[in-house]
């Protein structure tokens, strides 16, 4: 039976597309810490009075999240019609040029925030050709123990097949809400994407400092304990990272959810008798309350949702499908993070009862409508979705003669198409 490894190329691959979530992450939540630092509020005049400080935090995150509503917009047009590589390129770049305007940034608030658009623009971001195609998957799952290449070719067939299938339905926007297949991918892919975000986590990451100064805590605590809940983050994400193929999708999204319910609710009492007592002890049960939201959302949560919602569409709606899916993600930044100092300043406590309630909403479909994807090739999971589908199978236990004959036959009519003349 031919396995499936990971080799060096794979991890170079990912490692290198994952920069662009680096990317995303550093400038969403960096605005966090900044806004904390005095000297950049002294920078741009708000450590004055009726400087308004509290509508132009929600304005620094909203506006970048506008940004990145654009940016997921252009990227489902650009990554059917220039191909993803030429979409990350733009993306990179104007996503570089935004944080180098950020940096150098005059003296206006103004200014800083057109700069910020820009940088949120930037952060989002098939043909027919078959010998490149068996190329790169031989790349991919390049392995001493298959030398005849026999999984990359089982993948290869796959694929082919499929785009066989699915060359002939090209999908309009109206057909991706009319087939219900495709409606019920479109359905969990936002479900999943605006879900995670009500469990108030970027809410928290880019408020952090503002949060435990209202509960007391002074910059030299607050700085510190944003930088140990980031590096909490991290560790999170590369667990969830190794550990969702044993897990499953759907698993860690259950585990992830309700762990941050709980921890909302946690959150709600600590800082209700906070706000009611002053305690110090419920503000350090609050700063806990948070931490225990970030340990369950990076270690089941974060990783999960661009997996798993990648996953469920085939390849040739999966740009279209993607697109959607981060336009509600990033719709559920700008309306989390815009309102956001204004609701923590007029409600207090009670904002975290709105994303606890709709993350119990949320919680419902997770167990009677979302399919598991676990084990599963991108091509198979369309099965669950009861679409049609390719008769390779790629955990067959032989490698027929049949099987190793067309592999054969494959590499002479490859070789026969590089050698054959243009026409002109």
């Amino acid at each position: 039976m031919a396995k499936k490894k990971r080799n060096p190329y794979n991890v170079l691959i990912v490692a290198f597309v994952a920069l662009g979530s680096f990317a995303f992450g550093y400038s969403n939540t960096i605005i966090g810490t900044t806004l904390a630092q005095p000297s950049f509020n002294s920078y741009f005049g708000l450590d004055k009075p009726n400087s308004n400080r509290n509508e132009i935090a929600g304005a620094t995150n909203g506006i970048y999240t506008g940004g990145g509503l654009l940016g997921a917009l252009f990227a489902s047009w650009s990554a059917e019609r220039l191909g993803r590589k030429k979409s990350i390129f733009i993306g990179a770049l104007l996503a570089t040029v935004g944080g180098a305007l950020q940096a150098g940034c005059p003296q206006h608030i103004a200014a800083f925030l057109v700069f910020r658009f820009i940088n949120g623009l930037g952060v989002v971001i098939s043909q027919e050709r078959s010998d490149e195609a068996l190329k790169i998957v031989q790349r991919l799952h390049r392995d001493e123990t298959d030398p005849n290449d026999v999984f990359a070719f089982r993948e290869y067939q796959q694929m082919k097949q499929q785009f066989e299938i699915d060359k002939n339905n090209e999908v309009s926007w109206g057909e991706m809400f009319a087939k219900s297949s495709y409606r019920k991918r479109l359905i969990i892919g936002a479900i999943v994407m605006f879900g995670s975000q009500t469990t108030g986590t970027t809410v928290i990451a880019n408020y952090g400092p503002e949060l435990y100064r209202a509960l007391g805590f002074g910059t030299t605590i607050q700085l510190p304990l944003s930088g140990l809940y980031a590096t909490l983050a991290l560790c999170g994400n590369f667990f969830n990272a190794f550990t969702i193929d044993h897990i499953g999708r759907v698993n860690a999204l259950k585990i992830g959810w309700i762990g941050d319910a709980v921890a909302l609710i946690g959150e709600c009492a600590s800082l209700s008798t906070f706000e009611r007592t002053g305690s110090h002890s419920a503000a350090v049960a609050s700063v806990f309350f948070l931490f225990l939201h970030i340990f369950l959302f990076a270690f089941n949560i974060d990783v999960t949702t661009y997996v798993y919602t990648s996953e469920i569409f085939p390849n040739h709606i999966r740009a279209k499908g993607m697109g959607a899916s981060i336009v509600a993600y990033w719709s559920s930044l700008l309306i989390y993070l815009e309102v956001a100092p204004t609701a923590f300043a007029d409600i207090g406590w009670k904002f975290y009862l709105v994303f606890l309630s709709l993350l119990i909403c949320f919680i419902i479909p997770l167990f009677f409508y979302f399919p598991e994807s676990k084990g599963l090739s991108l091509e198979e999971v369309a099965r669950l979705f009861n679409d049609e589908i390719t008769s390779v199978r790629l955990d067959a236990m032989e490698v027929s003669g049949d099987e190793k004959m067309e592999i054969v036959l494959e590499r002479e009519r490859i070789a026969q198409l590089k050698q054959a003349p243009l026409l002109t």
